[in-house]
């Protein structure tokens, strides 16, 4: 079960991602909007890696999406 959704800004192959903790959302659906990631990472307790500068918007205006296991 992956803990971390990586945002289409972001190289699909980078090899930390290459393992079952990390899923990028070109292998769900690369057509997401922001919002729609944000829900998805909500609902699914994961947390968003993104450089999208939009996201700090989402993060004063809403519950982050995150997850509380340990690293």
């Amino acid at each position: 079960m992956p803990d971390f959704l990586i945002d289409a800004n972001l190289p699909v192959k980078i090899s930390i991602w290459e393992s079952e903790r990390f899923i990028h959302v070109s292998n769900i659906d690369p057509s997401w909007d922001d919002e729609t990631l944000w829900q998805y990472a909500k609902t699914n307790n994961l947390t968003i890696i993104s450089k999208d500068k939009d996201f700090l918007v989402y993060e004063s205006s809403r519950v982050t999406p995150y997850n509380t296991s340990s690293y």
